[in-house]
């Protein structure tokens, strides 16, 4: 197994830390813009809002996919349209998210999984459901899933979030 070197140990830890803090600083200036200002939510809350908009495009593009085709068509769908309509609230955000995750990923650091653990740690439950919608949302291919499924990112992940409790069964 390969190790990495002090130094390189260094570089990562300050990279990925320094990822970690720009990842809470993006939280806190995320604002879901809605069609009234008076409905505008800061911080951690508007992934509440966001996730309410993937739930309601859910429904509304296909209550009952036959197949598990038809259901990532669904999820990409409605993800589409949800994050469409918010794509310069979030996108930074997903962004930044992506590159922590595949830092870890491609890194020979010896723990992986404990910054997995930490920086999963770092988001909330509904902040976990819109990443795991995004992940599903990039049809035909997902680089984010990808990375989600090496390592795990969804596997403590309660079913309660989920928009329908099969989905956890396409990673």
């Amino acid at each position: 197994e390969h190790s990495i070197k002090p130094g390189q140990r260094n570089f990562f830890d300050g990279t990925f830390f320094n990822l970690m803090r720009i990842h809470h600083q993006i939280v806190s200036d995320i604002a879901y813009t809605a069609p009234s200002p008076a409905a505008s939510i800061a911080g951690r809350a508007a992934f509440d809002m966001l996730f309410t908009d993937i739930l309601n495009n859910y429904d509304r593009t296909s209550p009952h996919p036959s197949s598990k085709e038809q259901e990532l068509d669904a999820i990409a769908a409605a993800y589409s349209n949800a994050f469409s309509g918010h794509q310069h609230d979030f996108e930074h955000y997903f962004k930044n998210l992506y590159q922590i995750f595949r830092l870890i990923d491609e890194s020979a650091i010896e723990n992986r999984e404990q910054y997995i653990s930490y920086a999963c740690a770092q988001l909330s439950s509904r902040e976990l459901a819109c990443l795991f919608y995004h992940c599903l949302g990039f049809r035909p291919h997902s680089i984010f899933k990808a990375i989600a499924e090496r390592n795990g990112i969804f596997s403590d992940f309660p079913r309660s979030y989920l928009l329908k409790a099969r989905h956890l069964d396409l990673y």
